[in-house]
Formats: C-alpha cells, structure tokens, sequence
C-alpha cells in the first residue's frame, strides 16, 4: 500500500506541478492582456469624447454659416424668380 501511495504520489505530483505553473502563466497572461485592454478602452473613451466635440463643434459652424449664407440665398432666389416673371 505504501509503495502504492508512492508511486501515485510520484506521478501526480509533477503533473500537479506542471498544471500549477500553467495556471500562473495563464493569470500572468491575462493580467498583461487586462492591462492593454484598459489602456485601449481608456483611449478609446478620449478620442470618443474628443470626435464627439469636434462633431458639435463642426455642426454649430455649420449653422452659423447656413444662417450667414441664408439671406444672400434668399435675394438670389427672389432675384431668379422676379427674372422668371418679368420673362413670362
């Protein structure tokens, strides 16, 4: 019995070990692979954030023109219906 115990101890013992060290490399791994990933999502949250305010920004300039351009839009208008009118 005794040498048995031996024996199956001898045996799984390595592999026992083995299976420990692969597990801590596999939590080493995921570790670093968690760390990269924070760093990808901090700086994707960033550049979200800053595409964000470029957007607001490039829509509130492209009021500000629209509302600029809209007077001159509205004399060349009448001034091609009047022309329409007077042709008629």
């Amino acid at each position: 019995m005794f040498l048995t115990f031996k024996f199956t101890f001898g045996f799984l013992y390595p592999r026992w070990s083995s299976t420990g060290a692969q597990l801590n490399e596999k939590i080493s791994t995921f570790a670093e692979l968690l760390a990269a990933w924070q760093i990808y999502n901090d700086q994707y949250v960033t550049c979200k954030s800053g595409l964000g305010d470029k957007e607001r920004e490039v829509n509130t300039l492209m009021l500000q023109q629209d509302a600029a351009e809209s007077p001159e839009r509205h004399v060349d208008q009448a001034k091609v219906k009047l022309i329409r009118q007077l042709l008629i």
